[in-house]
């Protein structure tokens, strides 16, 4: 089994992300645009907070998605593998719970939003592909595969969503 060529560029995209939420927390210039107000109202602050709690969130899934994507490649043994995945999971789980708690209604908004978004998106397409493995005889795809697809989904609208806000 080599590396999963998906799996490695959903990582190497959340960390491009990451750095995108870091450098926007840390410059004003960005953080004025995204926020859509040049005026600090005490709202620059939650938002680079929020900002660097998103990014190290990514950073965490970038780091789990890596180490799924190489870990045949580099013969970790499976134990150890899953308990790293568990516990960065388990990290990662924690931090968007408390991202999510501590944000006004508007994130809030906006996470709700695009977890419906992915996963409409998501059922559509695995409904789709499932329909064209039974009717065309496409190949049956791999849970990592349907991780990946679903994930992209996600990150997708995540994207659609800010990009929307910065317009």
């Amino acid at each position: 089994m080599g590396v999963h060529v998906g799996a490695l560029a959903l990582a190497v995209g959340m960390a491009v992300l990451a750095a995108l939420s870091f450098v926007t927390a840390y410059r004003n210039r960005y953080l004025k645009a995204w926020l859509g107000n040049e005026n600090d109202h005490g709202q620059f602050a939650a938002a680079r907070a929020a900002l660097r709690g998103q990014g190290i969130v990514l950073i965490i899934a970038a780091s789990v998605t890596s180490l799924v994507a190489f870990a045949p490649v580099l013969a970790i043994p499976a134990d150890i593998g899953m308990i790293a995945v568990a516990g960065l999971m388990a990290v990662q789980g924690f931090l968007v719970w408390r991202l999510y708690n501590s944000r006004d209604l508007f994130v809030r908004q906006i996470l709700g939003e695009t977890a419906s978004l992915a996963f409409w998106l998501s059922i559509i397409s695995l409904f789709a592909w499932a329909a064209a493995e039974r009717m065309l005889g496409l190949p049956r795809l791999a849970a990592l595969d349907l991780v990946v697809a679903a994930m992209a989904l996600h990150g997708a609208s995540i994207m659609r969503l800010c990009v929307r806000r910065l317009s």
